[in-house]
């Protein structure tokens, strides 16, 4: 029989250390190379203001260059979603201004397959961009949980995407 974390009673099996040794080995592995995010380093940020107007909340989505959290505005009383940018990327003078300026860029456009951006900012050392809060799950969570799409729902999707990316382009 294969090694256990655990013995026949479910406490920790500390005999035998090769079975978590492989486990947290492939964790690091998994993060090092971006496809698990260390969430502790993010939760940090729960419960923080920005601005003194945006209570960070809860993690709503990671990816490769910026954590999105579901925040409260206190100001305008409203949920909306704050997309704070990776500490390896605050660091980088250019990327934070590509970061800012893209921002500024898709706030001027208005479109309903486009996601509406309020406010581009700095607070101490976080870089972040508020947006409209979108209830519902990503067209990635959508996919997993479907499987393969029909061809109709391709067609509505690639629809979608085709008139966002063109609003954009018309207006660049």
């Amino acid at each position: 029989a294969g090694a256990s974390l655990f013995d026949e009673a479910g406490n920790p099996n500390i005999v035998n250390n090769e079975v978590l040794k492989e486990v947290m080995t492939t964790y690091a592995d998994l993060v090092k190379a971006g496809i698990l995010v260390e969430v502790n380093d993010w939760d940090q940020y729960i419960g923080t203001m920005l601005d003194n107007r945006y209570e960070l909340m809860e993690i709503i989505g990671v990816g490769g260059t910026a954590v999105v959290y579901k925040a409260k505005c206190h100001r305008l009383n409203r949920f909306v979603a704050v997309k704070i940018l990776r500490k390896e990327f605050a660091s980088d003078q250019q990327f934070c201004r590509q970061f800012h300026d893209e921002a500024q860029a898709v706030a001027m456009l208005s479109h309903p397959n486009i996601v509406n951006i309020y406010d581009v900012s700095r607070s101490g050392s976080v870089d972040y961009i508020v947006m409209e809060l979108i209830d519902g799950i990503t067209l990635k969570e959508y996919l997993s949980r479907r499987g393969q799409l029909s061809p109709k729902e391709v067609t509505i999707f690639a629809t979608q995407i085709a008139r966002a990316l063109e609003h954009a382009h018309d207006h660049d």
